[in-house]
Protein backbone atom coordinates (compact mmCIF):
# COMPACT_ATOMS: atom_id res chain seq x y z
CA UNK A 1 0.00 0.00 0.00
CA UNK A 2 1.02 3.71 -0.83
CA UNK A 3 1.45 6.00 1.95
CA UNK A 4 1.83 9.57 1.93
CA UNK A 5 5.10 11.24 2.12
CA UNK A 6 5.74 12.79 5.67
CA UNK A 7 5.05 16.16 6.41
CA UNK A 8 8.20 18.72 7.53
CA UNK A 9 8.99 16.98 11.16
CA UNK A 10 8.05 19.02 14.14
CA UNK A 11 10.63 21.31 15.93
CA UNK A 12 12.39 20.08 18.57
CA UNK A 13 11.65 21.31 22.29
CA UNK A 14 13.74 24.26 22.70
CA UNK A 15 14.67 24.85 19.12
CA UNK A 16 14.56 28.18 17.98
CA UNK A 17 11.74 29.46 16.08
CA UNK A 18 12.82 31.44 12.73
CA UNK A 19 10.85 34.24 11.44
CA UNK A 20 10.36 34.37 7.20
CA UNK A 21 9.39 36.89 4.79
CA UNK A 22 6.04 37.09 4.38
CA UNK A 23 5.02 36.46 0.84
CA UNK A 24 2.24 38.57 -1.58
CA UNK A 25 -0.34 36.28 -0.64
CA UNK A 26 0.42 36.44 2.83
CA UNK A 27 0.10 40.41 3.07
CA UNK A 28 -2.91 39.97 0.83
CA UNK A 29 -5.01 37.98 3.05
CA UNK A 30 -3.48 40.24 6.48
CA UNK A 31 -4.83 43.28 4.69
CA UNK A 32 -7.97 41.78 3.79
CA UNK A 33 -8.31 40.12 7.56
CA UNK A 34 -7.66 43.96 9.36
CA UNK A 35 -10.56 45.55 6.53
CA UNK A 36 -12.92 42.74 7.75
CA UNK A 37 -12.36 43.54 10.94
CA UNK A 38 -12.43 47.56 10.84
CA UNK A 39 -15.81 46.81 8.79
CA UNK A 40 -17.42 45.03 11.25
CA UNK A 41 -16.87 47.27 14.17
CA UNK A 42 -17.65 50.13 12.15
CA UNK A 43 -20.45 49.27 10.36
CA UNK A 44 -21.66 46.98 12.96
CA UNK A 45 -21.08 48.06 16.43
CA UNK A 46 -20.10 51.75 16.08
CA UNK A 47 -23.26 52.09 13.70
CA UNK A 48 -25.45 50.61 15.97
CA UNK A 49 -24.34 52.52 19.04
CA UNK A 50 -25.06 55.97 16.92
CA UNK A 51 -28.32 54.43 16.51
CA UNK A 52 -28.71 53.45 20.15
CA UNK A 53 -28.37 57.01 20.71
CA UNK A 54 -31.30 58.39 17.70
CA UNK A 55 -34.01 55.83 19.13
CA UNK A 56 -33.94 58.12 22.79
CA UNK A 57 -37.02 60.49 23.08
CA UNK A 58 -34.84 63.17 22.93
CA UNK A 59 -32.92 62.74 19.86
CA UNK A 60 -35.30 64.45 17.37
CA UNK A 61 -33.14 68.05 17.67
CA UNK A 62 -29.83 66.02 16.37
CA UNK A 63 -31.16 64.00 13.82
CA UNK A 64 -30.96 65.98 10.44
CA UNK A 65 -29.29 69.58 9.71
CA UNK A 66 -30.32 72.13 10.93
CA UNK A 67 -33.04 73.93 8.75
CA UNK A 68 -31.81 77.60 8.39
CA UNK A 69 -34.55 78.71 6.23
CA UNK A 70 -37.92 78.47 7.24
CA UNK A 71 -41.11 79.54 5.42
CA UNK A 72 -42.55 83.24 6.70
CA UNK A 73 -46.14 84.01 6.27
CA UNK A 74 -48.35 83.34 3.16
CA UNK A 75 -49.65 86.54 1.44
CA UNK A 76 -52.05 86.70 -1.75
CA UNK A 77 -51.24 88.63 -4.84
CA UNK A 78 -53.74 89.74 -7.34
CA UNK A 79 -53.72 90.32 -10.98
CA UNK A 80 -55.87 92.95 -12.65
CA UNK A 81 -57.00 91.87 -16.58
CA UNK A 82 -58.82 93.57 -18.40
CA UNK A 83 -61.55 91.96 -20.74
CA UNK A 84 -64.17 93.63 -23.03
CA UNK A 85 -64.45 96.64 -21.01
CA UNK A 86 -64.16 94.71 -17.73
CA UNK A 87 -62.07 94.43 -14.89
CA UNK A 88 -61.44 91.20 -12.88
CA UNK A 89 -59.42 90.79 -10.09
CA UNK A 90 -57.94 87.35 -10.31
CA UNK A 91 -55.59 86.53 -6.88
CA UNK A 92 -52.52 84.60 -7.16
CA UNK A 93 -51.97 81.76 -5.74
CA UNK A 94 -50.67 81.95 -2.29
CA UNK A 95 -46.97 82.20 -2.31
CA UNK A 96 -44.37 81.53 0.39
CA UNK A 97 -42.07 83.84 1.64
CA UNK A 98 -38.91 82.37 3.18
CA UNK A 99 -37.02 83.98 6.11
CA UNK A 100 -34.11 82.97 8.03
CA UNK A 101 -34.99 81.15 11.50
CA UNK A 102 -31.58 81.54 13.32
CA UNK A 103 -29.95 83.86 11.56
CA UNK A 104 -27.16 83.87 13.27
CA UNK A 105 -26.29 79.90 13.69
CA UNK A 106 -23.43 80.09 11.42
CA UNK A 107 -21.60 82.39 12.79
CA UNK A 108 -22.09 80.38 16.02
CA UNK A 109 -21.21 76.77 14.65
CA UNK A 110 -18.66 76.90 11.69
CA UNK A 111 -18.43 73.25 11.50
CA UNK A 112 -22.12 71.89 11.65
CA UNK A 113 -22.84 67.89 11.85
CA UNK A 114 -25.72 65.94 12.76
CA UNK A 115 -26.27 62.29 13.59
CA UNK A 116 -28.40 61.48 10.76
CA UNK A 117 -25.40 62.46 8.84
CA UNK A 118 -23.32 60.51 10.53
CA UNK A 119 -25.39 57.06 10.19
CA UNK A 120 -25.42 57.51 6.49
CA UNK A 121 -22.08 58.03 6.42
CA UNK A 122 -21.76 54.36 8.47
CA UNK A 123 -24.50 52.88 5.90
CA UNK A 124 -23.01 54.03 2.84
CA UNK A 125 -19.66 52.59 4.52
CA UNK A 126 -21.22 49.19 4.88
CA UNK A 127 -22.54 49.33 1.45
CA UNK A 128 -19.15 50.10 -0.14
CA UNK A 129 -17.29 47.44 1.82
CA UNK A 130 -20.24 44.54 0.75
CA UNK A 131 -19.81 45.68 -3.21
CA UNK A 132 -16.91 44.98 -5.23
CA UNK A 133 -13.65 46.36 -5.03
CA UNK A 134 -12.98 49.66 -6.44
CA UNK A 135 -16.62 50.91 -6.55
CA UNK A 136 -16.98 54.17 -5.50
CA UNK A 137 -19.34 55.66 -2.80
CA UNK A 138 -22.61 57.71 -3.89
CA UNK A 139 -21.77 61.35 -5.44
CA UNK A 140 -23.94 62.47 -2.17
CA UNK A 141 -21.52 61.29 0.87
CA UNK A 142 -19.18 63.50 1.46
CA UNK A 143 -16.11 61.34 3.01
CA UNK A 144 -16.64 57.49 4.86
CA UNK A 145 -15.72 56.78 7.92
CA UNK A 146 -11.78 54.50 8.29
CA UNK A 147 -11.39 55.03 12.14
CA UNK A 148 -13.91 54.61 15.05
CA UNK A 149 -12.50 57.85 16.28
CA UNK A 150 -13.70 59.49 13.34
CA UNK A 151 -17.29 58.73 14.47
CA UNK A 152 -16.14 59.63 17.79
CA UNK A 153 -15.38 62.78 17.02
CA UNK A 154 -18.41 64.10 15.04
CA UNK A 155 -21.01 62.60 17.46
CA UNK A 156 -18.98 65.09 20.10
CA UNK A 157 -19.45 67.49 17.49
CA UNK A 158 -23.00 67.01 17.42
CA UNK A 159 -23.79 67.70 21.12
CA UNK A 160 -20.78 70.60 21.46
CA UNK A 161 -22.60 72.39 18.83
CA UNK A 162 -26.03 72.10 20.36
CA UNK A 163 -24.60 73.63 23.70
CA UNK A 164 -22.42 76.26 21.65
CA UNK A 165 -25.79 77.73 20.35
CA UNK A 166 -28.79 76.68 23.01
CA UNK A 167 -27.58 78.74 26.44
CA UNK A 168 -27.18 76.43 29.26
CA UNK A 169 -30.70 75.62 30.90
CA UNK A 170 -32.60 75.28 27.33
CA UNK A 171 -34.10 72.16 26.78
CA UNK A 172 -32.01 71.59 23.87
CA UNK A 173 -28.67 72.06 25.89
CA UNK A 174 -30.29 70.03 28.72
CA UNK A 175 -30.99 66.96 25.81
CA UNK A 176 -27.74 67.47 24.23
CA UNK A 177 -25.78 66.93 27.72
CA UNK A 178 -28.05 63.43 28.38
CA UNK A 179 -28.02 62.48 25.00
CA UNK A 180 -23.62 62.73 25.11
CA UNK A 181 -23.54 60.85 28.16
CA UNK A 182 -25.82 58.35 27.17
CA UNK A 183 -23.34 57.84 23.77
CA UNK A 184 -20.54 58.08 25.78
CA UNK A 185 -21.28 55.28 28.05
CA UNK A 186 -22.11 52.62 25.49
CA UNK A 187 -18.55 53.56 23.45
CA UNK A 188 -16.99 53.23 26.78
CA UNK A 189 -19.07 49.93 26.91
CA UNK A 190 -19.03 48.40 23.54
CA UNK A 191 -16.74 50.26 21.15
CA UNK A 192 -13.33 51.33 23.01
CA UNK A 193 -12.60 47.65 23.83
CA UNK A 194 -13.10 46.66 20.44
CA UNK A 195 -11.09 49.40 18.92
CA UNK A 196 -7.92 48.90 21.84
CA UNK A 197 -8.07 45.13 20.85
CA UNK A 198 -7.62 45.58 17.07
CA UNK A 199 -3.37 46.08 17.03
CA UNK A 200 -3.51 43.16 19.58
CA UNK A 201 -5.31 40.97 16.52
CA UNK A 202 -3.11 42.39 13.43
CA UNK A 203 0.23 41.25 15.61
CA UNK A 204 -1.60 37.90 15.93
CA UNK A 205 -2.28 37.64 12.70
CA UNK A 206 1.08 38.74 11.83
CA UNK A 207 3.26 36.34 14.30
CA UNK A 208 0.89 33.38 12.67
CA UNK A 209 2.49 34.23 9.83
CA UNK A 210 6.37 34.91 9.98
CA UNK A 211 6.60 32.60 12.39
CA UNK A 212 4.78 29.61 11.11
CA UNK A 213 5.47 27.46 7.80
CA UNK A 214 4.84 29.03 4.18
CA UNK A 215 1.21 27.45 4.04
CA UNK A 216 0.71 26.38 7.57
CA UNK A 217 -2.12 28.30 9.11
CA UNK A 218 -4.02 30.34 7.45
CA UNK A 219 -4.67 34.18 8.43
CA UNK A 220 -8.52 34.38 7.43
CA UNK A 221 -9.77 31.46 9.44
Amino acid sequence: ARHPPPGPAPPAPGAPITMREPTDADRAALTALAAARMSDLLHRHVLGAVKHVQAHKWSWPFNAPVDLEQVGEWRVGAVVAAASLCFFLTPTPLLPLPRPQYPTYRTVVADPIDLGTIRQRLEAGARAAAALPGTPPPPSVVRLYTHPDQVEADVARVFANAKAFNPAGTDVHLMADALATRFSARWAALIAPRSAALPAAAASDESAVLFGPPGGRSVAG
